[in-house]
């Protein structure tokens, strides 16, 4: 199960973060445009750190979905294979939510063991969102949910390509 959710996001701390985004100097976005940048891992770790505040904050918007959200990594990078953990108001059920991002407006992005592992074992409860466009007009949120047992159902395509 996919879907898309579009950043014209409504929620007040979205528009909060978005505005503080645009703020920042405009030669940091110039480093998010230039996709020769994709080498440099502090390149990649920023890219990644907007893309989990940006679904944080959608997510923490949702207020009478979820009794609780939380950024494992909102102060340190926490080296689990997920990055947000929610609690549904009406089930009391757990979900954790790996982010991916990037700047481009693509579907590939890199993949660990430890995610797809994480992924088996908690099946339904394991969902990954997809940032794209990060630092950019129109950047968009997808979210595949229940990755786990999608995949054990053979419902995600695996794309093959080797980084060099």
């Amino acid at each position: 199960y996919q879907r898309r959710v579009r950043a014209s996001l409504v929620g007040k701390k979205t528009k909060n973060l978005m505005s503080r985004l645009q703020k920042l100097d405009s030669s940091y976005w110039e480093n998010f445009s230039d996709l020769d940048n994709l080498q440099n891992p502090e390149y990649l770790r920023q890219i990644g750190r907007l893309g989990e505040e940006l679904v944080y904050v959608f997510l923490i918007s949702q207020r009478n979905k979820y009794s609780s959200v939380i950024w494992v990594n909102q102060e340190n990078e926490s080296g689990l294979p997920y990055d947000i953990i929610t609690k549904e108001k009406e089930t009391e059920q757990e979900r954790v939510i790996e982010v991916k991002s990037t700047v481009r407006d693509g579907n590939s992005f890199p993949i660990s063991i430890g995610e797809i592992e994480e992924a088996g074992r908690r099946g339904e409860s394991y969902d990954l969102y997809l940032v794209r466009k990060v630092g950019q007009m129109g950047v968009q949120l997808d979210c595949c949910s229940a990755l786990g047992t999608q995949l054990r159902e053979k419902r995600v395509l695996l794309i093959l390509q080797q980084k060099s």
